[in-house]
């Protein structure tokens, strides 16, 4: 088997663990290219996130040396409303280097997200599945099947995101966002590699938060008191930021609308002026110097 056809299959296996990023990944250097099965990889992710996972399907191109999974879904944590906590269209992994205890990604790109945030006075559904996900960390069994094997990821995109707050404590009117691309970059860079589950754990913490800032910025939030935000990993300064620059807006506003009045007064003052002079008026001539 060529070494960029390995890297491209185990590149697969490693996908089927983030599976919150959309990018499920678990890598067995010792497994046999033909273990690697998508039934496989929804069993490993849905026990890595606590929560079914499915995936559509999976393609290999190894002149790319890409994996790429189309229709990947998330189900909720037990006790929430809708059926999913986020779906993807789909994730394009493309491998740069594989060795025989590590694989790194320099790019994973998850087009499509869409996150349905559901929102109660003690948590969300997203951090349930973070929690969830570092307890299924503490509690590995490793598999002496599955080696040492770590990972590395430079780079990971969601492409304009939409996050779609289902379930709120207080009404909104905001049926959805869409938000700029968000970027995580050096999963596992720092130590050299991390596990696939402790790789799983970091991306779904930090997608969570990146849900939760734009949650607060948004005021999706209301409700929920401060110690439960930050709990969730929205700080009392994100919190604050958010309300000084409300004030802020509300003050420019006001202003703005002050002027405009200044503004719409002057003009209509100087015209009362003017159609008050008579038609037939003429200015002086000049005077010129005797």
């Amino acid at each position: 088997m060529s070494a960029v056809k390995q890297a491209a299959r185990y590149g697969l296996y490693l996908l089927g663990f983030i599976v919150f990023l959309f990018v499920v990944v678990a890598i067995n250097a010792y497994m046999q290219a033909e273990h690697i099965t998508k039934g496989y990889i929804e069993e490993t992710a849905t026990k890595t996130l606590g929560v079914a996972v499915t995936i559509g399907d999976m393609k290999i191109d190894v002149e790319k040396k890409q994996v790429k999974l189309k229709d990947i879904t998330i189900a909720n944590p037990a006790g929430y409303k809708g059926p999913h906590a986020a779906t993807a269209q789909s994730v394009v992994a493309t491998v740069d280097s594989f060795e025989d205890e590590r694989i790194t990604f320099n790019m994973l790109q998850v087009q499509g997200l869409k996150v349905f945030l559901e929102i109660n006075t003690s948590t969300t559904n997203l951090n349930d599945l973070r929690m969830q996900a570092e307890q299924n960390v503490r509690n590995w069994k490793k598999e002496p099947e599955h080696g040492n094997v770590k990972v590395m990821i430079r780079n990971i995109v969601y492409e304009t995101p939409q996050v779609l707050p289902t379930v709120t404590i207080v009404p909104t009117k905001i049926g959805g966002l869409t938000a700029a691309d968000w970027h995580l970059r050096a999963i596992g860079t720092a130590e050299n590699g991390i596990s696939v589950p402790k790789a799983v754990s970091d991306v779904t913490a930090a997608t969570a938060l990146q849900v939760h800032l734009i949650a607060n910025q948004a005021e999706l939030l209301k409700g929920m008191s401060l110690e439960t935000m930050n709990s969730i990993g929205v700080s009392t300064y994100d919190v604050f930021t958010k309300n000084v620059n409300k004030k802020i807006n509300k003050d420019w506003n006001a202003a703005g609308e002050l002027l405009d009045g200044f503004v719409k007064d002057t003009a209509k003052y100087l015209d009362d002026t003017m159609s008050e002079q008579p038609e037939n008026e003429q200015a002086p001539p000049p005077q010129t110097p005797q």
